[in-house]
């Protein structure tokens, strides 16, 4: 099962992107680079692989 998540990502100190939160909508990414005031910004979204099978726990 495929689950897609948005990363936003931030200029670093060295210039970098550097990613600091992911998110399940884009619509609360564009939240948190608002909220911040954060003014060079990305945001990715990804498709990740999630196995129903494999819990958190480890159990």
């Amino acid at each position: 099962m495929a689950s897609i998540v948005h990363v936003v990502s931030v200029k670093g100190l060295e210039g970098d992107m550097e990613s600091v939160a992911v998110f399940s909508s884009y619509s609360k990414a564009r939240f948190f680079v608002r909220k911040y005031k954060i003014s060079t910004w990305a945001i990715e979204c990804l498709e990740v692989d999630v196995d129903p099978n494999d819990s958190e726990d480890g159990e």
